[in-house]
């Protein structure tokens, strides 16, 4: 069973969104935007913010709210392009495009992360602002230089 197009469909306490694949049909529940969350269509997005989003699974068959960073140069559009953000750290697993942010750095605070977090930086996605749903924080200038080094050498530039 498909659906035609993915659909946004908006209920009164809360947003549904619907994904569809050729083997699968899901819906997952998302907060609602409400009073002290930010209406992510009109606050000014810039590259670096760590925002919530519905990350998929490579495979699309469903998907997961999720941390990313903004990766997309500013001023940013309606679409904007975001690498994924993991709390599951390991040493063993961590690639050379990988950035590890440990809870100890002296910025962590700034990116409104809980916990240590690796940024994969190969794991880009390209997304319609309005599924943002919300701000979490923002990665400090010595971070975002390290996490173009790691994008540039992701995309082989």
């Amino acid at each position: 069973m498909t659906c035609p197009l993915p659909v946004l469909l908006r209920l009164r306490a809360r947003r549904a969104v619907t994904i569809s694949s050729t083997v699968l049909a899901k819906t997952f529940i998302l907060p609602k935007t409400g009073k002290g969350s930010l209406d992510m269509p009109r606050v000014p997005l810039k590259r670096g913010d760590v925002v919530l989003v519905p990350f998929p699974f490579t495979d699309l068959t469903a998907e997961k709210l999720r941390p990313a960073v903004i990766v997309s140069p500013d001023p940013q559009e309606l679409d904007v392009v975001i690498a994924f953000i993991s709390s599951i750290v390991s040493s063993k697993e961590t690639a050379e495009t990988d950035f590890l942010l440990t809870a100890d750095h002296p910025d962590f605070a700034k990116t409104g992360l809980k916990k240590s977090s690796v940024f994969k930086m190969k794991k880009l996605l390209t997304i319609d602002r309005t599924k943002l749903v919300r701000r979490l924080g923002r990665v400090s200038p010595p971070i975002q230089d390290e996490l173009d080094r790691h994008l540039r050498n992701a995309l082989g530039l």
